[in-house]
């Protein structure tokens, strides 16, 4: 037998190892199978939990993204135009048709400033709001009642338009807009049932009836008025007293409930450069103050949606170096003050979707301060979705042309 195979001599001259060996075969075949059958199981499994294997290590892909815990809908400065006016159906049962959308808001000026502002218009708006089959926050803006003194508009008295606004949107204290209303706090006893209050997912909200055209303090010229009258700063005012309050509850209960953030709608952008409505900042300066100094009892971030300037941003407006901390007198920055401004008027290309993400239940804190260890905080993604019928409804338009104020 010498030669036939290399291991054979081996074998040869150690008969007794050849015997030990086929005696253990049966053993070491077992092992064998046995591994075989526990590195399928393996690759079984890995292939299930989206694993890879390579024959250097086991690694993990980027687990699939959770479901976001909140998903709402905002927009705002339209429709501005006939055309528009006859999108704003189709639009709203774009948003309809997502189902992860628990609400919508519209941010204010539902009509371009100088179109007119006849009740009959508020009402066929209303009725495409009841389109919305869930719950539609909407919070005025100057085009619907400030700004309804201008001739284009009608030369209505401003403060009257405002009533009337109010009858016709805000029927019933303390429950939105849509087929499916949301229960909110309102500050109805104080007349002011646009300003509402709510918490969903460990968020705070809030729409704060805050307007363009110096919040409402701009003459009103079109009725041959030169200076601000009695009447109007007494609304403004009263409203302005009404909103900070309702921004110091609601950041101070967040605090106290360590939610995730605080979102604040409003119609006027108080941080846009160049913008008709952030001409004269006298108005606003108390509300900015307000939230820098309310800023700074709260951990996490403070969102401000908003629209007037009618091109999407996303800033943190009070940020150290921010040229408007002196321009409000704000001393220390509050860079957790961030500011998202929807598309709108002409440029109303689409809707934005803001989703809170899940939260892992085995991180903690839920919170950490602003400056340590995750740095500032922004959780909400936002995404600009096209509106399926855009070009038509701004291309097409035959409404007035629009101002950045307008």
């Amino acid at each position: 037998m010498t030669g036939c195979l290399g291991s054979i001599p081996i074998a040869v001259r150690d008969g007794g190892r050849v015997n030990r060996w086929w005696r253990a075969a049966p053993l070491t075949v077992f092992v064998v199978v046995t591994l075989g059958i526990v590195g399928l199981a393996m690759a079984i499994s890995a292939a299930e939990h989206g694993w890879t294997t390579s024959t250097a290590s086991v690694t993990a892909t980027p687990p699939v993204p959770a479901e976001p815990a909140l998903t709402f809908a905002v927009i705002g400065d339209i429709p501005y135009t006939p055309a528009q006016l006859a999108a704003l159906p189709g639009w709203v049962d774009q948003i309809n048709a997502d189902p992860k959308v628990a609400f919508t808001v519209h941010v204010g000026d539902i009509k371009a400033g100088s179109s007119p502002c006849t009740s009959d218009y508020f009402r066929t708006v209303r009725g495409i709001f009841d389109r919305f089959r869930g719950p539609l926050i909407f919070t005025p803006g100057d085009n619907e009642w400030t700004d309804c003194h201008r001739t284009p508009a009608g030369e209505f008295d401003p403060l009257e338009r405002l009533a009337a606004l109010r009858s016709i949107f805000f029927t019933t204290a303390g429950r939105t807009l849509g087929s499916a209303p949301l229960q909110v706090a309102s500050l109805s006893a104080l007349g002011m049932p646009e300003i509402v209050s709510w918490r969903s997912t460990g968020v705070s909200f809030a729409a704060l009836h805050v307007v363009g055209s110096d919040d409402g303090l701009r003459p009103w010229s079109g009725r041959g008025e030169r200076t601000v009258t009695a009447a109007q700063r007494a609304e403004q005012t009263a409203r302005s007293a009404a909103v900070r309050a309702l921004v110091d509850t609601t950041i101070d209960s967040a605090a106290q409930a360590n939610d995730r953030a605080v979102v604040f709608f409003l119609q006027a952008d108080m941080f846009a450069a160049g913008e008709e409505e952030a001409t004269d900042l006298t108005a606003y300066r108390p509300l900015v103050q307000t939230l820098a100094a309310a800023a700074g009892r709260y951990s996490g971030p403070i969102y401000l949606v908003n629209g007037g300037s009618h091109t999407f941003a996303h800033t943190r407006p009070l940020e150290s170096g921010s040229e408007w901390l002196p321009a409000y007198g704000v001393d220390l920055p509050a860079p957790s003050i961030i500011r998202v401004a929807v598309d709108g008027s002409d440029r109303a290309t689409g809707w934005l979707r803001l989703s809170l993400p899940a939260e892992d239940p085995a991180a903690a804190p839920a919170l950490t301060p602003l400056g340590v260890a995750g740095g500032l905080r922004d959780p909400l993604a936002i995404t600009q979705v096209p509106f399926r019928s855009v070009a038509a409804a701004t291309l097409a338009s035959t409404g007035p042309p629009s101002s950045s104020g307008g």
